[in-house]
């Protein structure tokens, strides 16, 4: 199933490794990627292998939702233009796409970006330059819906993920992961439940006890550590333990972090809480419904 979280998890790794050196093409594709996830103010670094050939274009379409079409629609570039970011400061480029499936009749879909670049060269046009670029507005503002995936959780943690998911939309790194911390919290207990069940549909019966005896525990973090490592093979994704790294994301010490970093990894936290939330689901729906059709013992 192509949903947005499993595009937004099997990217991760393209955000771990962003200081690989990276031809104009795949430029476009991580500028593209800063577009479609990046919060207001937090910089994304691209390095480029050389600009012999100029710098990255650019991307003339990206992927966000539309209301009016009521899922993910590919939007075009319709123009951009440099405006100074306050006056008397900088230049930036204001970014305007509009959605290919509904606006050219309608004109009104319209989203806006304000973007500032910074460029760091290492030596001459042949050598690697760093490129920075930062959002420092957009329109309409950053969506703060809460996935579908997330809606069986309670209304109190709804509410805490919307205000986390708000605070990362305006780059207040620390205050989103201190919200998103408290969503993981609160739905350890729901996490271990669904591993256990999950454990037994494998037939591991030791397994899902020992998650049960996990559950019992005080501590989240411990809880989650427990569970990580208990995981069941069904759940993992290429080798990948979503439960482990939201054990990480969890754990992480925050303290002497900007917010820029925090704005980071509260990212990265809430991607693989809400992956890891419609994985489960998922998975444990396909194993209800095979077994459903399963003959009666005769």
């Amino acid at each position: 199933m192509d949903t947005w979280w499993t595009r937004a998890i099997a990217s991760l790794p393209m955000v771990a490794n962003a200081s690989r050196a990276l031809d104009r093409t795949q430029a476009t594709a991580a500028i593209r990627e800063f577009l479609e996830r990046a919060p207001l103010y937090t910089p994304t670094r691209v390095t480029l292998e050389h600009v012999r050939n100029g710098l990255p274009s650019w991307p003339t379409a990206i992927t966000r939702p539309c209301s009016p079409c009521e899922h993910d629609t590919t939007w075009l570039l319709h123009g951009n233009e440099a405006k100074p970011i306050q006056p008397g400061t900088d230049f930036g480029v204001s970014l305007r796409f509009v959605c290919g499936s509904c606006s050219q009749s309608t004109g009104n879909q319209v989203v806006v970006y304000w973007v500032h670049s910074e460029m760091e060269r290492t030596g001459d046009d042949s050598q690697p330059v760093h490129l920075t670029y930062r959002k420092y507005g957009q329109r309409p503002a950053w969506e703060t819906a809460l996935p579908k995936e997330l809606r069986v959780l309670a209304d109190e943690d709804q509410r805490l993920y919307r205000r986390g998911l708000t605070s990362l939309g305006q780059g207040f790194g620390l205050g989103a992961i201190a919200y998103f911390r408290r969503v993981v919290e609160n739905n350890t207990n729901r996490l271990c439940d669904l591993a256990a069940e999950a454990a037994r549909a494998e037939g591991d019966e030791q397994k899902a006890e020992a998650i049960e005896r996990a559950r019992d525990g005080k501590i989240a973090e411990d809880k989650l550590k427990v569970i990580a490592d208990l995981l069941p093979a069904v759940l993992r994704a290429g080798g990948r333990n979503p439960l482990k790294e939201l054990y990480d994301g969890y754990s992480v010490a925050l303290h002497g972090r900007s917010d820029s970093q925090c704005a980071a990894e509260a990212l990265r936290l809430c991607t693989v809480f809400e992956y890891t939330f419609g994985s489960l689901h998922e998975q444990l729906q396909r194993i209800r419904a095979f077994k459903a059709t399963a003959p009666p013992a005769s």
